[in-house]
């Protein structure tokens, strides 16, 4: 009784069809350059599925649908433009899906792998499967990559380890050069800093490297996504841009955001569609304009961490009506434009902005700040401990606090302290000063150019 069929590398097969093979387990068809079409019906026993480096246009899904299909198998089908998402009543537990390789092997991790270069591969990715997801029916555990498969960009940390390898070559090779390339390592290293927290990757991750084109088909499956990396992006505005139904939400937990040319917006959505969000890092944006919509008044109930750096036309964070009980840090670096935090100039009747659980703030190199908030709101943040300033020359008022358990320590150059205004004794008091030893500070002449010639920041905000 036969259970396996293996017909590789066949130079003219165009279509197959297989119907009525009940005792057949495992099916092969890889390396079959030509085959365009697959018809299997009535394979009740099929266990595993290869038709890598075939010519297969679309699918249909009884192939996926069949009830005992455990593993599938899709590498190197560069002509596949079509995945029956809609029509899914299930996936095997090992699904690959590669358009652009071709691979040789055939181990693959217990989760769902697809590799694709084009947006509308997830085009009729809808409600339906959004439902059977959360159901838990399949596509529990899933790493989705969208990315030409040829591309001059490289991610951040291939950067780092390139630099890496390099500076070890030139250790062994005790080279002249090595003083330049350890100056460089360390700079490159000194962009992320230790106190943010990395990306931390889940059981359904996206990513997304270096695409030009229009994100058509992607609102649904980043409903379900729960970690999201973007790098070298020249497609996206902002993230979000459907239609939510009311009370629907998004399972986002993770978003980091790197080089990202023409988002405008992180988030463009209501925040109560984002209620799983806790960690946001944000690098190298250079139109982003502000965190999130000035109409959002919900909350981002689980945020925990925002790091924004090297963003020159951001003006502005959060609008008030954004509720932040669980934001434990913020780090805003070399964001050149930014003037203001919290607020919106508009919000006249907000009392106090409640940030129970802040813990840290860190800002360094935003020569136009001049409030957290523009109409200097009592700040209730009873958990703050620590504030690092750095360059932040034109900001002469820090927030008044209420209920504070413990005195803020305060880390910044002492001619900027030295020149804060306070509302009253017990506003200054709320804040303990850590400042450097006075032959240390930083040096007056450079201050003063900071402080005056603030149309450099402008000139920049033109690259």
């Amino acid at each position: 009784m036969v259970e396996e069929i293996r017909l590789e590398k066949h130079p003219t097969l165009v279509s197959f069809m297989l119907i009525h093979a009940p005792y057949i387990r495992r099916l092969s068809l890889r390396g079959c350059r030509n085959l365009e079409s697959v018809e299997l019906k009535n394979l009740g026993l099929l266990e595993e599925l290869d038709l890598s480096a075939t010519a297969i246009k679309e699918l249909s899904a009884d192939i996926p649908n069949l009830s005992h299909l455990s593993q599938l198998v899709m590498v190197g089908v560069p002509s596949l433009r079509r995945f029956p998402w809609h029509k899914l009543k299930r996936l095997p537990d090992v699904f690959c899906l590669d358009q652009c390789a071709d691979r040789k092997n055939n181990q693959f991790d217990q989760v769902t792998q697809v590799w694709v270069n084009d947006f509308r591969f997830f085009y009729s990715f809808d409600q339906t499967v959004v439902d059977f997801i959360r159901n838990r029916m399949f596509f529990q555990h899933f790493y989705v990559q969208i990315a030409p498969c040829i591309t001059n960009c490289r991610k951040p940390q291939d950067v780092e380890l390139m630099l890496h390898n390099k500076l070890q070559e030139m250790v062994q090779k005790n080279s002249t050069y090595l003083d330049v390339y350890s100056s460089c390592n360390a700079e490159v290293n000194s962009v992320t800093s230790p106190l943010t927290a990395p990306l931390r990757q889940t059981d359904r991750h996206l990513e997304i490297f270096g695409m030009q084109q229009t994100p058509d088909g992607l609102d649904y499956l980043l409903k379900v996504t729960r970690s999201i990396l973007v790098t070298c992006d020249n497609s996206i505005l902002h993230l979000y841009l459907m239609h939510y139904n009311p009370g629907d939400s998004s399972d986002l937990e993770e978003c980091e955001l790197h080089e990202c040319h023409k988002m405008e917006i992180v988030f463009s959505v209501y925040a109560e569609e984002l209620k799983n969000l806790r960690n946001v890092h944000a690098c190298n944006l250079k139109r982003l304009v502000t965190f999130c919509t000035r109409y959002c008044t919900s909350s981002f109930s689980s945020l925990e961490r925002m790091h924004l750096e090297y963003c020159p036309r951001l003006e502005q964070m959060v609008p008030h009506g954004i509720k932040l009980p669980c934001l434990q840090t913020i780090d805003i670096m070399f964001c050149y434009n930014l003037k203001t935090i919290f607020n919106y100039e508009d919000s006249n009747d907000i009392i106090s902005y409640q940030l129970p659980g802040l813990q840290r703030i860190r800002l360094q190199e935003l020569p136009l700040l001049q409030h957290f908030d523009y109409n200097n709101t009592t700040i209730v943040a009873p958990m703050w401990k620590e504030l690092h300033i750095r360059g932040c020359w034109s900001l002469r008022r820090l927030p008044r606090l209420q209920d504070q358990l413990k005195m803020v320590k305060v880390s910044g150059e002492r001619s900027w302290w030295n020149k804060l205004q306070w509302d009253s004794p017990s506003h200054c008091k709320s804040y303990e000063p850590k400042l450097p030893p006075a032959f240390a500070s930083f040096d007056k002449r450079v201050e003063k150019y900071c402080t005056h010639n603030l149309s450099f920041c402008n000139l920049l905000l033109a690259y």
